[in-house]
């Protein structure tokens, strides 16, 4: 049939040298129309009642199909319009691979009273989403004392990671076990990474080649170090202290991950004779066996508490509206909410009191007005922007939600 024939002739045009173009179902439409007046006459009836007219609708819908599959052919030859399985083809003569889901794990120090005996299993409670975490292997201690033991999470993703001192549960009933902590954070586990992740991850690589440059240095930390969620490198070039960074050094800080494979890459990658200042410090030997100390600095917790007063109708759901407040909250500012993570705002960044309002207002349905104050030490609430500093990270601490029924 020639109609079909051109029809096909018409669907090669979608791609040409400036790229694909997808026309809509209505557009096809109207092609079949035309190349249906052009062969029949300009008096053809091709409503949507008549056979014709019904010939040319499902053309114009199987036409969209097809075209659609096109697209997604043609679009898998692209890193950064390609998903799935065709995404992970395209980097994978990039020697870039996703990254999957890891447990976190790390040491715990148990205090016992006596003899101890854990079982492999032995399974404790805590850390940022207060999960589960277990032993692998048996442990037999015969006297009272300190003990380390290994443990890793039960779950997958990033919702294990512990800051210090906050695994404190015993779950499993053991003889003689008083007490437990992890003297050191745990941060080694992550989420199986997105296809977005992916993309982002591959785009900071490009500018790893650069060694000497602060933002290779940053994207080497960013794509090679497990659980860094954060980094920025600052350097002072002149010949004077800057900013309580040492003339000619570079002062990297993280937020996340192990402090040591921070400092290794910055030792691989900093520039010769500029010095890496940091609160903590690893040694590291060169072939020729001269040690050099690499310094970099772990970021802080900069405390935040959030009051949220809203005006609302009569038929408000509070408790459904409290959450919501809540998660818009974790999602602007940043931290672990159940089990989900958030970024949030990055090192030394500013909590905007008019972004979160609108961010709240967006996410939340059924408010008519909104006040929005924060507090740096849970007592004092101002309607006031605050800022970290480039080495602290925001770490909220409490959201207060108070709801106002408005007089109708």
């Amino acid at each position: 049939m020639k109609l079909i024939e051109d029809f096909g002739f018409e669907l090669r045009k979608i791609i040409d040298k400036s790229g694909f173009h997808k026309p809509t179902y209505d557009e096809l439409l109207a092609t079949l129309n035309d190349l249906a007046r052009a062969q029949y006459g300009e008096g053809v009836n091709t409503a949507s009642h008549t056979p014709l007219g019904k010939l040319l609708e499902l053309l114009a819908y199987y036409g969209l199909q097809m075209i659609e599959d096109i697209e997604d052919l043609y679009n898998s030859k692209s890193i950064f319009k390609s998903e799935g399985q065709a995404l992970i083809d395209n980097l994978a003569d990039r020697l870039i691979t996703p990254l999957e889901a890891t447990k976190a794990s790390g040491y715990l120090t148990i205090t016992t009273e006596g003899r101890v005996s854990l079982k492999k299993g032995t399974t404790f409670r805590g850390g940022n989403a207060n999960v589960l975490y277990q032993t692998l292997e048996q442990y037999d201690f015969k006297s009272a004392g300190e003990y380390d033991i290994f443990v890793e999470s039960l779950e997958f993703g990033d919702e294990g990671n512990a800051r210090a001192h906050t695994i404190k549960t015993i779950v499993t009933p053991t003889r003689n076990l008083l007490s437990v902590t992890n003297h050191e954070p745990f941060v080694n586990g992550q989420a199986k990474e997105t296809d977005e992740e992916l993309k982002d991850r591959y785009e900071r690589s490009r500018s790893i080649s650069g060694s000497r440059r602060i933002e290779a240095i940053e994207a080497n930390i960013l794509q090679r170090v497990t659980g860094v969620r954060d980094v920025v490198v600052l350097e002072n070039v002149e010949m004077e202290e800057v900013n309580g960074i040492p003339p000619k050094a570079i002062h990297t800080i993280f937020d996340g991950g192990d402090g040591k494979e921070v400092a290794r890459i910055v030792y691989e990658k900093k520039a010769a004779g500029i010095q890496a200042y940091g609160k903590q410090t690893y040694e590291f030997e060169n072939k020729r066996g001269v040690k050099n100390i690499i310094g970099v600095t772990e970021s802080e917790d900069k405390p935040v508490w959030v009051k949220v007063t809203t005006l609302v109708a009569r038929d408000y759901d509070k408790e459904r509206g409290e959450r919501l407040i809540e998660r818009a909250v974790y999602e602007y500012i940043g931290g672990y909410l159940n089990d989900d993570k958030y970024q949030g705002v990055s090192m030394g960044g500013t909590l905007y009191i008019t972004q979160l309002e609108a961010k709240i207002m967006t996410d939340v349905d059924g408010l008519l007005d909104i006040k929005v104050e924060l507090s740096s030490d849970g007592e004092t609430y101002e309607r006031k922007n605050m800022t970290s500093d480039s080495y602290e990270s925001f770490l909220i601490e409490g959201i207060e939600v108070v709801a106002n029924v408005a007089e109708l």
